[in-house]
């Protein structure tokens, strides 16, 4: 009996309309003529019909059916995934659910379907049972893919179901196996909460340092908190003969430290990408000489610009924002500016994790340097296009917002009318969310102490933080050592002039603006 047990969750029979589902689900499926007599005998007894051993064999064939699909990455592919996860789950909160079957039944190895699983678009009144390390399994897949969907579409109602998806995982508290945790962090990092995200930072780096998915969400971390240099650390520590990855994992160090600017190790790393030829090798070189100092359209940039004269839409944001930079840069403002237009229009633009990319946009769209990390200028410029944009629901969100509302309240010179409406607009749509980021806790930059959210300073162009001792050091003053201005805590503009202009009292500090391995360590 065990062996056609065995045998019916594998296999399927039928070939009429009503079975088409089955037959595309199922790992092998056969003509209903071709059902062996013991298998009929086998469900009578048990008083099953043949449906339940179909949907039990199109969970067993959607395991690895998801997995291939998450390798194609389309946003069709991902969106397959979300379905088919959903169907084995239900939806959470729903009576009925694997959800909430992970609650009522904690100590069981083995979980009932009951009400929710979903046949040819229809929930039977049937109970399958379900190992509970696959459900988890299942639970991951479809998190791991909403990231992603987010990650590619910026879609609110995305943002929305990856959120309800990750606060039932999270109050679930279970994983298919520990590593698994990497998958909620990214998911936490995606919705712009590293508070949130950073105990399963710190888990699934401590259980594997050498996981893909660990370090992958570890960088973002660092990605999102303002820290470049350390992103380019974690990305330049990855260990793998599997070479496309291993270009994949410099190419995200490239980047790191195109944004740290950090020429030490970048020109080696940009003549290795080139020698494989990788095209973000070469953007990111234009980008770089055009950063240094003054440079013309040559042979290479003409050569490099016709390549990517079409973009498809896997095309990142961060590529795009790099490409047009670098036609501002040589004076080819007029197709800058096409392009800025064309990159403004993608949603996943307002996402908080590309409020860099953003800024440079914004700049080329009117005519601007992307290059201006001043935030007066980014805020009138953002300003500006909300205006010519019939004023959308589009606000400052999270860090952008809390610099935004600061910088205006130490009355900046040039600060326009619209950029002022635009935040009094975003601060009354943020309402208690603006509150929560404020009551949170995030890490000091430098120090790497823990402070609530509105103890901190923050960066308007990287949105690093920092504490008041680590903000009077004379190595900050007035700006980050990105360029970008530090907007302060509700104190007067001339209470920190005085605080930034004296002497820091807390020793150790500036020890603290070396040894970034050191802080790595001190952080994971």
């Amino acid at each position: 009996m065990e062996i056609i047990d065995v045998y019916c969750q594998h296999v399927g029979f039928g070939d009429g309309p009503q079975l088409s589902s089955t037959a595309e689900t199922a790992v092998v499926c056969y003509p209903m003529e071709c059902e062996p007599p013991e298998i009929v005998e086998y469900l009578a007894a048990a008083g099953h019909d043949r449906t339940v051993v179909r949907i039990f064999a199109g969970w067993t064939a959607w395991l690895p059916e998801c997995t291939q699909l998450y390798r194609v990455g389309s946003v069709p592919a991902l969106r397959r995934i979300e379905e088919l996860c959903t169907r084995v789950l239900g939806e959470p909160g729903r009576p009925g659910s694997l959800w909430q079957a992970f609650h009522d039944l904690p100590g069981e190895n083995v979980l009932p379907a009951g009400t929710e699983a979903d046949v040819q678009g229809e929930a039977w009144p049937i109970a399958l049972d379900i190992p509970r390390a696959i459900a988890l399994t299942f639970v991951g897949q479809l998190v791991i893919a909403l990231v992603a969907l987010v990650e590619a579409t910026g879609a609110e109602a995305d943002v929305v179901r990856l959120r309800e998806v990750t606060e039932a995982w999270e109050a679930v508290g279970e994983f298919a196996k520990e590593s698994d945790t990497a998958i909620l962090a990214q998911a936490w990092l995606s919705l712009d909460d590293p508070g949130r995200a950073l105990p399963y930072v710190r888990h699934s780096y401590a259980v594997d340092p050498d996981n893909p998915s660990a370090r992958a969400a570890m960088r973002m971390f660092y990605v999102i908190s303002g820290d470049d240099e350390l992103a380019a650390q974690v990305a330049l520590q990855t260990d793998t003969e599997d070479v496309g990855m291993s270009l994949r994992w410099l190419v995200l160090a490239a980047v790191d430290l195109v944004e740290a600017d950090d020429s030490d190790l970048l020109d080696q790393i940009l003549d290795l990408l080139s020698q494989a030829g990788m095209d973000m090798g070469d953007l990111l070189r234009c980008v770089v000489e055009g950063r240094r100092g003054p440079v013309r359209p040559d042979a290479a940039w003409a050569r490099l610009r016709e390549h990517l004269a079409t973009v498809d839409s896997t095309t990142t944001v961060r590529k795009l924002r790099y490409l047009i930079e670098a036609a501002y840069q040589r004076g080819e403002t007029d197709y800058a500016m096409r392009r800025a237009h064309v990159i403004r229009a993608k949603q996943v633009i307002r996402r908080p994790v590309h409020h860099r990319d953003r800024a440079a946009v914004e700049a080329v769209t009117l005519g601007r340097d992307p290059a201006e990390r001043g935030l007066t200028a980014r805020l009138n410029n953002r300003a500006q296009l909300w205006s010519a944009d019939g004023r959308p629901d589009d606000p400052l969100l999270g860090l952008c917002l809390v610099a935004a509302e600061r910088w205006a309240g130490s009355a900046p010179a040039g600060i326009s009318a619209e950029a002022l409406e635009l935040i009094e607009c975003s601060r009354a749509l943020a309402g208690r969310a603006a509150a929560v980021l404020l009551r949170g806790t995030r890490h000091c930059a430098v120090c790497r102490d823990s402070f609530m959210v509105e103890r901190l300073s923050v960066c308007g162009a990287c949105h690093r933080l920092f504490c008041e001792d680590c903000a009077r050091h004379p190595t900050f003053r007035l700006r980050c050592r990105c360029g970008g201005d530090l907007a302060h805590p509700s104190l007067r503009k001339r209470e920190w002039t005085q605080v930034l202009t004296s002497s820091p009292d807390r020793p150790g500090i500036a020890a603290a603006f070396s040894g970034g391995a050191a802080r790595l360590r001190n952080d994971f």
